[in-house]
């Protein structure tokens, strides 16, 4: 389905929960974090990075997404994900 539709949200979305379910945590976030870039800003799916980076002990990450969740700053949240995916192609 990603093949046709690399931008398919409920696709992305269960990438995501199979790649966490698979314990590969860092392919769930990044799955998670293409449908935050696209503008969705879905409650699950913050929730779901959070956890993650709970469990991955980056309180922090948790943390700051979290705040922006509820600061309701839909282009922060943007701008996060993007940086995340970018800092992943990079190597950093």
């Amino acid at each position: 389905m990603l093949e046709l539709d690399p931008n398919n949200l409920e696709a992305l979305h269960s990438l995501g929960n199979i790649y966490y379910h698979l314990q590969n945590p860092q392919e769930a976030i990044l799955s998670y974090l293409k449908i935050l870039k696209s503008g969705q800003i879905i409650r699950d799916i913050i929730m779901n990075i959070c956890y993650i980076y709970i469990e991955l002990a980056k309180q922090e990450k948790s943390n700051e997404l979290m705040n922006l969740y509820l600061e309701n700053n839909q282009e922060k949240i943007i701008k996060f994900a993007q940086a995340i995916l970018e800092a992943t192609v990079k190597g950093d």
